[in-house]
């Protein structure tokens, strides 16, 4: 995997360059800390703040083992590519931040903590606020597997993220802005039974979600209240415009999805 995902990075450098010029290379500081902060214009000629500036090892990897995602301490989805390592980015905020991105967090301020499941790709993070703690659990879906050398074979290009209230109550606010083709793409939103779904470049996606969420021009949001006890689910389907449509789950699929994950990453 690791191979595989040195090969990704490589490609999405390559397409980088083709589709911006070279940094400026001035710094700026940020809160104290002194980072690179880039500027490029893209093929349409806007400008572009390049990279997040979000250290690379404060983000949690989750894959498949044929795609990968990564997930900052903030609850940002900055990186998916569907369906392969190598392929065209849906969110890479991670090297723009008009690439697109998938952020749930709680509505105030909070600390962080975070790990994988034991055993797993399975990453859980934790938002202590003022007036509850709010876990995130995010994985990609692998499908069943009996067999712990074909993990991943039957992988249903799924993205899932289940939000659980652990106490007191939590308001988490869910901001989806896909931009497929590393983020010149910016693709037509459409509220659905369940969800959203999202169209632009050679990419078809659908998120299911609990609670409607109300698009605007190039992406969605939407907030959730939860007690502790409760938990809900999001999950990101991506399908090729030429292929089967992806489409909404329901709550009970979307908590089947993850549970046959972990268990498939354990055997």
């Amino acid at each position: 995997m690791a191979s595989g995902l040195t090969g990704a990075f490589a490609h999405y450098r390559g397409r980088a360059r083709e589709h911006a010029p070279c940094r400026t290379g001035t710094r700026a500081a940020r809160g104290g800390d002194e980072r690179y902060e880039r500027r490029r214009r893209n093929v349409f000629g806007q400008e572009v703040r390049y990279m997040t500036g979000t250290p690379i090892e404060d983000y949690g990897l989750l894959s498949d083992r044929h795609s990968a995602a990564l997930v900052s301490r903030g609850g940002a989805v900055d990186w998916l590519c569907f369906p392969r390592f190598d392929s065209p980015s849906v969110f890479a905020a991670l090297l723009g931040d008009k690439a697109g991105t998938w952020s749930v967090h709680p509505a105030g301020p909070a600390e962080t903590s975070r790990r994988y499941l034991d055993g797993t790709m399975v990453l859980r993070t934790e938002f202590a606020t003022a007036t509850g703690t709010l876990a995130v659990t995010d994985a990609l879906a692998t499908g069943a597997s009996e067999d712990p050398h074909r993990l991943g074979a039957h992988a249903p290009h799924l993205l899932i993220r289940s939000l659980a209230c652990t106490g007191g109550t939590v308001e988490a606010v869910v901001d989806f802005r896909p931009r497929p083709e590393y983020g010149l793409v910016i693709p037509m939103l459409a509220r659905c039974d369940g969800g959203v779904t999202a169209r632009g470049g050679a990419v078809s996606l659908a998120l299911s979600s609990p609670v409607p969420l109300t698009p605007y021009p190039g992406g969605a949001s939407g907030t959730v209240d939860l007690e502790a006890g409760q938990e809900v689910g999001f999950a990101l389907h991506w399908g090729p415009l030429s292929g089967p449509a992806p489409r909404v789950r329901r709550q009970g699929e979307i908590a089947d999805q993850l549970t046959v994950t972990v268990d498939a990453w354990r055997k």
